[in-house]
């Protein structure tokens, strides 16, 4: 992780999809945020056998995998609705763990990104040690994962 004055960089640890941790979720329990976004995707497919067999795996990888098998996928139909289910997990994942919880609010108000070298949607395509992050000009990806935690953190903040 690295932190300056105005952004939290992060790719791994508490922030991440892969971080470990039990989440219940729309009736079923989940061991990362991974497996829940995976699952939505085999849902809003209607991939049902895909969905049950990730319900099986813990391992985020795992999880991965088996979204990339997603039957009748998508990705023009999955971009909008893949946004809010990200945030309907994170925000499970951060009000069921104190500690986690914890740990969002404690970035107060600074920018979180995803300092992923190798993914330019939910990251930046960028990793935390390289100098070019701290220029939002040479970031080359959305970092939509920082800004759905972003807005969990603001969701808690409010209720």
């Amino acid at each position: 992780m690295r932190v300056t004055d105005t952004h939290i960089f992060f790719w791994g640890e508490e922030f991440s999809n892969w971080y470990d941790c039990v989440i219940n979720y729309k009736g079923h329990v989940f061991d990362n945020t991974e497996q829940i976004f995976m699952w939505e995707k085999a849902m809003f497919f209607k991939d049902t056998e895909t969905a049950g067999r990730i319900l099986k795996v813990g391992n985020p990888s795992m999880a991965k995998k088996l979204g990339r098998q997603v039957k009748n996928f998508d990705s023009v139909l999955w971009l909008l609705p893949s946004y809010q289910f990200m945030v309907d997990a994170n925000v499970e994942k951060f009000t069921q763990n104190e500690y986690l919880k914890k740990k969002l609010l404690e970035t107060g108000s600074k920018i979180l990104v995803e300092a992923s070298p190798y993914d330019t949607i939910w990251g930046i395509g960028l990793g935390e040690a390289d100098d070019e992050i701290l220029d939002e000009k040479n970031w080359k990806g959305l970092n939509l994962l920082g800004k759905a935690l972003m807005d969990v953190r603001n969701i808690i903040k409010n209720q």
